[in-house]
């Protein structure tokens, strides 16, 4: 009788490392979830990524004899002749060279792809998506990511950078972004331009209910401080962040 096999993943996000470990048909056996913490060096968030996948083959109740490989998504391109990390934006990393910072921590094969390709590609397998051949999508969170799928396979381009949609211009010499260029969707849309938004709101009204909450909850200003505002009915965080 055939061994069933199982699938480690990681989606590694300038907020959060998520890792969950799957079945053959796409059912998650066990998840977790930890910050990401992106301001640290190279080793600590590698260190924490290599964690938090343990800590979902833990509660999977799998051993790791029992996983076929490991696929990782991050917030980058990937050079496919160099294996480097073309650049990840939230972490400062350019041309770095991910897979040697990898291949000794975990005794599996390892596979990494652009983070949106990764969720266009497993809602086409198994969600929203699923048992169609052309897809188009964007994710929204700390940047904006966007994957293309045409007949069936994810359109990467000559370069393997053909469907970074967050940077996309929309505003010429609009707001600088972290890839550098002005004017990109991901200056406007993400959760880091609405946090800088709503922290222009707040130094111009400071009697906004957003700046109770952060002081209450001793915390910057965030995505759910910034809803919960706007629920109690803040004028400022309705008109300028919502």
């Amino acid at each position: 009788m055939e061994e069933e096999h199982f699938y480690l993943g990681l989606d590694v996000g300038g907020s959060n490392l998520a890792a969950g470990v799957v079945d053959k048909d796409y059912h998650i056996l066990g998840k977790a979830e930890i910050p990401t913490n992106a301001g640290r060096t190279a080793d600590e968030i590698i260190s924490d990524m290599v964690e938090v996948c343990l800590q979902a083959m833990e509660k999977s109740g799998l051993e790791m004899k029992r996983i076929s490989s490991w696929g990782i998504g991050m917030p980058s391109c990937i050079n496919r002749k160099t294996n480097l990390l073309v650049h990840a934006n939230c972490f400062g990393w350019k041309n770095f060279p991910i897979y040697d910072y990898l291949k000794d921590r975990l005794p599996l094969s390892v596979y990494i792809e652009n983070d949106a390709n990764c969720a266009t590609y497993g809602e086409a397998l198994a969600g929203a998506a699923k048992g169609y051949s052309n897809v188009l999508m964007l994710t929204l969170g700390t940047g904006v990511g966007g994957g293309i799928i045409i007949d069936g396979k994810i359109y990467t381009g000559a370069d393997n950078m053909g469907a970074e949609l967050g940077h996309t211009k929309l505003v010429y010499g609009g707001e600088l972004c972290t890839c550098g260029q002005r004017g990109c969707l991901e200056s406007y849309c993400s959760s880091t331009a609405l946090r800088r938004i709503a922290g222009l709101a707040m130094t111009e009204h400071p009697e906004s209910q957003m700046v109770q909450l952060c002081n209450e909850y001793q915390r910057d200003v965030d995505g759910k401080i910034i809803f919960q505002a706007a629920k109690e009915g803040d004028e400022v965080a309705k008109k300028n962040c919502t």
